[in-house]
């Protein structure tokens, strides 16, 4: 309830490897990094806006010894930052596309105005399901939450709408999705794995999921109790969350809406 506005630097996934994989080009974004904050720094309180360093870095290295060890990175980028803004939080988070596992991996920094981010869209082929940026997921629909043995009876009726040169793939991940059971109780252990990285650096650090949701292609009883369970999951492990999104395909508006339409033109899921 106290976090002002988020400046996120979410750029796309190609430019980031560019970012992450070349010494004179990460240089760059360093510059760039000093030039934003000392323009917040310029302009905004640390009381109306924080900053988020990178959403979702791609893989780096994982040798510490290697320039592009994400540690190092980031470590360099919070710093060029924090001399900019030094009351301001700053918002950093794991590679690995911002996963549990990339922030698993993460070395805390010195300083307790910081933020731990990820995000979360577990599992992927139920919360990604009708998502029109890929011909795979948009042509999805009926996968229901949770799954087991019992979702493979609704397989003929999500095969109907697929696209015959998909279906063998969508066929094989809808009897892995199966298979893998996914609950309550799967979707707590994926988060309770941060509570532990928590806790092994001392129990104080401060986590927020920066995107979490489920597109609209999901059958709409499914959709609300999956976003109950994990709002409900991040109040338990006290974890901070921003739901995504507001307005364009995982929306808390009504399916009548506008996708990015003006908001005073959009109706509020009232369910949601």
């Amino acid at each position: 309830e106290k976090l002002p506005v988020v400046v996120c630097i979410h750029p796309e996934w190609k430019y980031k490897e560019q970012v992450l994989g070349n010494t004179a080009e990460f240089l760059s974004f360093l510059s760039f990094m000093k030039a934003l904050s000392g323009h917040i720094a310029t302009r905004w309180t640390y009381n109306q806006v924080a900053l988020q360093l990178m959403t979702e870095p791609p893989p780096a290295s994982t040798n510490s010894s290697d320039w592009n060890y994400w540690g190092t990175l980031q470590r360099r980028l919070w710093q060029t930052a924090r001399a900019e803004l030094p009351k301001h939080t700053l918002i950093l988070s794991g590679d690995m596309g911002g996963s549990i596992e990339g922030l698993q991996h993460a070395t805390p920094v010195d300083d307790d105005n910081v933020l731990y981010s990820f995000t979360f869209y577990e599992p992927n082929l139920f919360a990604w399901q009708g998502d029109a940026g890929s011909p795979l997921m948009h042509c999805l629909k009926g996968i229901p939450f949770p799954s087991g043995p019992e979702t493979l009876a609704k397989l003929p009726g999500i095969l109907a709408g697929v696209p015959p040169e998909l279906q063998g793939e969508v066929k094989r991940r809808v009897e892995e999705y199966a298979a893998q059971q996914w609950d309550r109780d799967k979707v707590a252990a994926r988060i309770a794995k941060l509570d532990t990285w928590r806790r092994a650096h001392g129990g104080k650090l401060e986590l927020w999921c920066a995107e979490f949701g489920c597109h609209q292609g999901a059958p709409e009883a499914d959709r609300l109790h999956y976003i109950e369970l994990m709002r409900t999951l991040f109040d338990r492990y006290k974890i901070g969350w921003s739901y995504w999104s507001f307005n364009e395909d995982y929306a808390v508006m009504t399916s009548s809406r506008t996708p990015s339409g003006p908001a005073n033109e959009q109706t509020p899921d009232k369910a949601i």
